[in-house]
């Protein structure tokens, strides 16, 4: 009887183990885009290059996500190269990533007539994955970044048509920047965050020019992205069936053996 009971206890362990758990869910997948980098160097003023302030923002991030239970940040770039937009969307697709966020510092085309942050997300509102839930992250971001003295440039998240009417396959209008386009081709929303604007003194001397200020930055970006990360799991769509019809226990001379 007690060999029959640890059969049994087995044989459930086993059952359990195949039967696809979805209380333990994956950990969110959040591709971290430093925009610009190698021979493409962004806005610079001096010595201060976009690519580089960049990198620093979304190397930090990853930091503060892969040290949070429940979510993973991926790099769409190495430190000294330029993957094209598309190729930046591709690196989300391969990873079946939840969600993109795109780190830039802006520029005016008057010096000083501009600062602050703005946020940019998808303009499809098919799910609340998309814009629903983006716009829901990027005002969280702004008032991250609103904490530390950062203002907003615009004061919520904005969107930015495509300007030659190409639409998504669900019928909307595209998104203008490719960054976020690009990645909504795999039903992957993307955020892109203008931290600061390079050319502004203020903005420049405050924020820009050295790494303390730069994390800090990034630090505000990683806690909204982490107390919303539940907002871009995606949701499965389809029948799983893990229905056991049947099991039995049966004795034989040679001893104990499942049927089912």
């Amino acid at each position: 009887m007690k060999k029959d009971t640890l059969l049994l206890g087995i044989i459930f362990v086993f059952i359990m183990s195949i039967i696809p758990n979805f209380s333990l869910a994956k950990d969110i997948v959040v591709i971290l885009d430093p925009g610009h980098g190698g021979s493409d160097p962004g806005t610079t003023c001096g010595n201060l290059k976009e690519k580089d302030i960049n990198w620093k923002l979304a190397t930090k991030v990853k930091e503060i996500l892969d040290a949070t239970p429940g979510i993973t940040g991926i790099l769409s770039r190495k430190e000294d190269e330029c993957p094209t937009l598309y190729t930046r969307g591709l690196v989300a697709k391969d990873w079946n990533a939840d969600l993109l966020v795109s780190f830039h510092i802006n520029s005016s085309s008057i010096p000083n007539s501009a600062r602050g942050a703005e946020v940019y997300i998808t303009a499809d509102t098919t799910q609340d994955r998309f814009n629903k839930n983006s716009k829901i992250l990027g005002n969280n971001i702004l008032k991250n970044l609103n904490s530390i003295g950062v203002s907003s440039f615009w004061y919520e998240p904005r969107i930015k048509y495509s300007t030659d009417g190409e639409l998504y396959e669900n019928g909307t209008l595209s998104d203008y920047y490719g960054i976020i386009r690009n990645p909504m081709y795999y039903e992957i929303p993307g955020v892109l965050i203008e931290h600061c604007f390079m050319n502004n003194s203020q903005d420049r001397a405050n924020f820009l020019s050295n790494d303390s200020a730069i994390y800090a930055m990034a630090a505000q970006d990683a806690y909204a992205i982490i107390n919303n990360k539940e907002l871009f799991r995606k949701e499965y769509r389809g029948d799983i069936s893990t229905q056991i019809n049947s099991i039995e226990l049966l004795q034989s001379e040679k001893g104990s053996y499942i049927k089912g």
